[in-house]
């Protein structure tokens, strides 16, 4: 007990130097502790943006193979193409649509792989449905966009409609971000895609201007296997509402997202005669960190590159960059400042024991063991350090937010990634008229990685406590040493 009275009183002896040292270690530890908040935010966050973003990955045909099909169709004349076109057959005209298209059995083989979680698959084609007319094309021929077309053997007339096909609807990704919503019946599923049930999803206005309700029937004008004319009908089992055009088909008079029919994959493949082969398939694999083993896989089974994959690693970077560079300077910052407190604990400690050695020499020869003076000026270490952390607490739950806040946006990228411009290649062209990429594409959600969220939770307050005890025992590294060094008949000589 006494030992704890002469510590106490050693810091009230002399209350300048005391608050000066409790002030500059308040403001290190201050520091510190908030680096390290943000430190562990940074970190908490990145593996968070880790499990949303970052294990999408796309397979599709090679953005090569689109431009070597535009400039070959583009350097041919209109008749050349009007004739090519009179003499092709139906199996040469497969052929030509199967050559912008990637098997199945590639995209069979890679969702096999045991990083992937889930999978689907799509094709996106145009359709005559004799009967509607698409009004939504009148802007495409007006502007020219039909013409360009032809060059890529697309024929589109005003009875032509996108069909987009998938294994079950309810995964489209318009359906399940809210962009559609079903109004009317039910979603097409796994169950009518490997029935090839001949089902379709046709969209509110345009089902109200034809008067078409759920159970009724519209006819697809398609080509068989033999390359004849053929029909085929269709049955409507649900009808969705497109919220972008509700909102502004008023201010634009047509609506400008509504003409688009969605149908199990194994129909619109027999409706565009390319069965066994779809545009591109989707897939979720477990983690941002197996992306290389996984493209690995994929190059093992295509075997050519006139496939590709592609993956949302620079939407996981772009997000997890800026996290992880704060973390990087969050921890220099936190060692730095950490070094800084030593600094000043161990300087004020060299000041105190220089300043005192008389009063230890004579506690000495009195008959003071070591360990006894040691635990007085541990007493005065462990006040001034505790004091300063609880001031330096304070300090950092105002600090902490603000300063992980400077610390993202200085980090933030500005310039938009181009990764998008190159995985779109030479599909540019063809995906006007096709509505997109991926039908089953999950927008990247930036959320996650644009603010930075500083929590003061039960890990902090441990590592606080681990700060503290590291911080007193360095500072007792002078205390000790300066005790052992006093030699007592010395002290007493100099009196």
């Amino acid at each position: 007990m006494m030992t704890f009275t002469r510590g106490f009183k050693s810091i009230y002896r002399n209350p300048a130097r005391s608050l000066i040292v409790i002030f500059l270690l308040s403001v290190c530890l201050a520091f510190s502790m908030a680096m390290l908040a943000v430190r562990l935010a940074a970190d908490s966050q990145v593996e968070e943006v880790k499990a949303r973003v970052g294990n999408y990955a796309e397979v599709k045909v090679s953005s090569n193979v689109f431009f070597s099909r535009y400039f070959a169709e583009s350097g041919k004349s209109e008749k050349e193409r009007q004739r090519e076109q009179e003499t092709m057959t139906e199996q040469e005209a497969r052929q030509k649509r199967e050559e912008t298209l990637i098997p199945e059995s590639i995209t069979d083989e890679v969702s096999r792989s045991e990083h992937v979680r889930t999978y689907d698959k799509f094709l996106t084609t145009d359709i005559v449905l004799p009967e509607l007319e698409n009004t939504n094309l009148q802007m495409v021929f007006e502007s020219g966009l039909a013409k360009e077309a032809s060059r890529l053997g697309i024929q589109v007339t005003m009875n032509t409609f996108p069909f987009t096909g998938n294994t079950d609807a309810a995964s489209l990704s318009d359906f399940r971000d809210g962009k559609k919503v079903l109004v009317e019946g039910r979603y097409y599923d796994y169950f009518d895609f490997s029935a090839a049930n001949p089902v379709v999803l046709i969209e509110k206005n345009l089902a109200d201007k034809n008067q078409l309700r759920t159970g009724d029937t519209v006819v697809a004008r398609i080509k068989d296997k033999t390359g004849r004319e053929a029909e085929k009908e269709l049955t409507i089992i649900g009808i969705y509402e497109t919220k972008e055009a509700e909102s502004s088909q008023n201010l634009l008079g047509f609506n400008p997202f509504g003409n688009r029919f969605y149908a199990p994959l194994s129909v619109v493949q027999e409706l565009n005669n390319t069965p066994g082969f779809v545009d591109d398939a989707s897939y979720y694999f477990d983690n941002v960190d197996n992306t290389n083993a996984l493209l690995a896989e994929f190059r093992a089974i295509s075997g050519s590159d006139r496939y590709e994959m592609t993956t949302d690693l620079v939407d996981y970077q772009t997000l997890a960059d800026p996290l992880a560079k704060v973390g990087n300077t969050s921890s220099i910052g936190l060692w730095g400042s950490l070094g800084a407190c030593v600094l000043i604990l161990l300087l004020s400690m060299l000041l105190i024991v220089r300043g005192r050695v008389k009063e230890l020499g004579v506690f000495k020869a009195v008959g003071a063991a070591d360990r006894q003076i040691l635990a007085q000026l541990a007493v005065e270490v462990v006040v001034l350090c505790l004091v300063a952390v609880i001031i330096a607490s304070a300090a950092t739950a105002a600090l902490g937010q603000s300063l992980g806040n400077w610390l993202l946006s200085e980090n933030i990228r500005t310039e938009a990634p181009e990764q998008n411009q190159k995985q779109d290649g030479g599909q540019g062209m063809m995906r006007q008229f096709q509505g997109g990429g991926s039908p089953g594409r999950l927008a990247s959600d930036s959320s996650v990685g644009n603010q930075i969220k500083v929590l003061f939770g039960n890990e902090l307050f441990l590592y606080a406590c681990l700060i503290l005890l590291g911080v007193c025992l360095t500072g007792m590294v002078i205390p000790v040493v300066g005790v052992v060094r006093v030699r007592p008949a010395r002290v007493l000589r100099m009196e």
